[in-house]
């Protein structure tokens, strides 16, 4: 990655990937794409052509890298060679690796449909890692979540509620918990920041829920970003064009905004969100009912926002995309929309 400044104490930075390839041996680097001149590529587009032009795809058999890049990836492709050829770009993948985040089950339907020929199947393994250490990862295909890597590591848990700090074996089925770890590179019950939520006890498995803060916080009421997607799943299956906030005027008003597009397909999108969120989070359900919360308001904002949006980001390595908001202010100042650009 290129160094984009300087630090305090004169050390260079610059944005990283969360997959690198940089330190493998020398006779592994002729079998991973793209090469080290077109990963140096600033300009995005120009990258996904140099990717997609390259004769050695024909003998991929694995995709590594964030959910957002592997869209981006695919999308690019439809563009360019059409829905009904790009299968032919990958006739040796069997599979997709992801950290970051993880793709819904439309969104790996949607990756069959694309890159497999027909009857394939994609085997997709997910790692849980962060600058800090690599924390868990997908054991087997048929568990519900991911396991822990507890032999480098020292995990703890807190609910926010419960003192001392939990330990693995404390944790229970259905509840979600902020992690606290200790890694032989110094880090002594650090707060990471994330939460999961426990998907089965025996075998122990979790799923990555959030961020500290990162929900929706109507009033009365949080709704994570897991639910989010959750719910926007039937709406718009990629997770990419949709963002959320709630009314700082109004603190039981959830507002939303869609790409235009789906604005011509007749549906009254309002009620359709409302009861997706309603069935994906009870809570908010049990307000709906009782008119304590109001019926979510859609707003509309031209087709190429959102990809003029995730272009701005993706050269810088790691992104994922956000789809909370503090206020529409704060989505249009994100966005860099014109003020009256929301309808």
């Amino acid at each position: 990655p290129h160094s984009i400044g300087t630090s305090p104490n004169g050390i260079a930075e610059g944005y990283v990937s969360g997959f690198m390839a940089t330190n493998v041996p020398f006779f592994y680097k002729s079998k991973i794409l793209p090469s080290s001149e077109v990963v140096n590529i600033d300009n995005w587009s120009k990258k996904m052509e140099h990717i997609l032009s390259d004769p050695k795809l024909k003998d991929v058999t694995a995709i590594i890298g964030l959910p957002i890049n592997i869209q981006a990836l695919k999308d690019v492709a439809i563009k360019r060679f059409g829905q009904e050829n790009i299968q032919t770009l990958f006739p040796k993948l069997q599979g997709i690796l992801t950290s970051g985040s993880s793709f819904n089950i439309t969104q790996k339907q949607e990756l069959e449909k694309y890159f497999c020929r027909q009857g394939a199947q994609l085997t997709h393994f997910e790692m849980y890692a962060a600058t800090e250490c690599q924390i868990g990862h997908s054991f087997h295909p048929d568990w519900p979540g991911l396991i822990f890597n507890p032999f480098h590591n020292f995990y703890q848990f807190t609910d926010d509620q419960s003192s001392p700090p939990l330990q693995l074996h404390e944790l229970q089925l259905g509840r979600s918990y902020a992690i606290l770890i200790t890694t032989p590179g110094g880090l002594i019950n650090y707060r990471l920041g994330d939460w999961i939520e426990v998907t089965s006890v025996n075998p122990l498995t979790f799923k990555v829920l959030k961020r500290d803060g990162e929900s929706i916080d109507l009033a009365g009421r949080q709704i994570l970003r897991a639910d989010v997607l959750a719910a926007m799943s039937s709406v718009d299956p990629s997770g990419l064009n949709f963002a959320f906030w709630v009314d700082p005027s109004d603190t039981n008003q959830l507002c939303c905004a869609m790409n235009e597009k789906f604005k011509q397909d007749g549906r009254d999108l309002a009620e359709i969100i409302d009861r997706a969120i309603s069935g994906a989070s009870p809570g908010y359900q049990c307000l709906r009912d009782v008119n304590s919360y109001k019926k979510v308001k859609v707003h509309f904002i031209e087709n190429h926002s959102f990809e003029s949006y995730r272009a701005r980001h993706l050269n810088q390595g790691q992104f994922k995309q956000r789809i909370i908001f503090k206020s529409e202010a704060d989505l249009v100042s994100t966005f860099q929309l014109n003020t009256g650009s929301l309808k």
